[in-house]
C-alpha cells in the first residue's frame, strides 16, 4: 500500500504538473488556508476498496475530528506510480462526514486508489487523505472436457480449466459440478487452474449440469453450462 507521506508528495508534483482536475485548483490548501493566527482542526480520512464486480470498484470514504463532523468535499484519484499520473475518478461531497462511490470499466489487475477530503472554505478543518491497493476483479472463461455421453452404468472423467482474462495470475480456489441444487463433485484449482472430477452415475437421459467456479480475488464468480447424457 502506498504510504500516506508517498501520496502527499504525489500530489504535490501532479499539482505542480498541472495534472490535478479543477477541484483540487479550487480548494487545495491555498483556497483553504486558516486566517493569519488561526489554527486549523485535524482530520482523519480513511478509504474503504473493494471490486464486486469485473471491472468495478466501490469506495467508501470517512472523515472524523475531533472538532466535530467536517463538511467538505471528497476527491478519488486512481494513480499510477510507474509514470507519476493519475486519473481523478470523481468528487463527492461528505454526507455527515462520508461519501461513497463506484466507478466501471477499470483495467483489471492492482489499481493505487486514494481519497482527500478538502474542507469547505473557512470552516476551519485540516484536509486529510488516505489510500488503498485494490484488484480490480476480471472475467473468467470456463472449459471442459466431459465427455457427451458415457456407456450404461459408468462413471464419466473430465477436468475443468479457469482462465482468467486480460492478467497474469492464476485463479484459485473451488469448482463445483451442480445437477440443478445438488453438488456432484468439488475440486480445489491446482497451480494451472485446472481442476479434474468424476460425476456419479445418473438416471438415464440426459442432464444439463452447472460448472461453478466460486470466484477469487482477481476474478468474478463464473458459471457455465454443458448437456450431459448418462446411458
Amino acid at each position: 500500500m502506498i504510504s500516506r507521506s508517498f501520496l502527499s508528495r504525489a500530489v504535490a508534483t501532479a499539482a505542480a504538473a498541472g495534472t490535478i482536475l479543477a477541484l483540487s485548483a479550487t480548494v487545495g490548501s491555498a483556497a483553504h488556508a486558516a486566517p493569519a493566527g488561526q489554527l486549523l482542526s485535524s482530520t482523519t480520512t480513511h478509504l474503504a476498496a473493494t471490486s464486486p464486480a469485473a471491472g468495478k470498484a466501490s469506495f467508501v470514504a470517512t472523515v472524523t475530528s475531533d472538532a466535530g463532523v467536517p463538511t467538505g468535499t471528497f476527491h478519488f484519484v486512481d494513480f499510477y506510480p510507474a509514470v507519476d499520473q493519475e486519473i481523478v475518478l470523481g468528487d463527492v461531497p461528505a454526507d455527515n462526514g462520508r461519501a461513497t462511490l463506484t466507478v466501471t470499466n477499470q483495467t483489471p489487475g492492482p489499481h493505487y486508489y486514494y481519497v482527500t477530503f478538502f474542507p469547505t472554505p473557512s470552516s476551519g478543518y485540516d484536509q486529510s487523505s488516505d489510500d488503498n491497493q485494490l484488484v480490480v476483479k476480471t472475467t473468467a472463461k470456463i472449459t471442459e472436457n466431459f465427455p457427451a455421453r458415457t456407456a450404461p452404468g459408468k462413471k464419466a472423467d473430465g477436468d475443468v480449466t479457469i482462465d482468467l482474462r486480460g492478467i497474469a495470475a492464476a485463479p484459485t480456489g473451488k469448482v463445483l459440478i451442480k445437477n440443478g441444487s445438488q453438488t456432484l463433485d468439488t475440486d480445489t484449482l491446482n497451480d494451472a487452474g485446472k481442476a479434474s472430477f468424476r460425476l456419479p452415475i445418473l438416471k438415464d437421459g440426459s442432464h444439463e449440469l452447472k460448472i461453478v467456479w466460486v470466484g477469487d480475488h482477481n476474478g468474478e464468480r463464473t458459471t457455465k453450462l454443458f448437456t450431459f447424457i448418462q446411458r
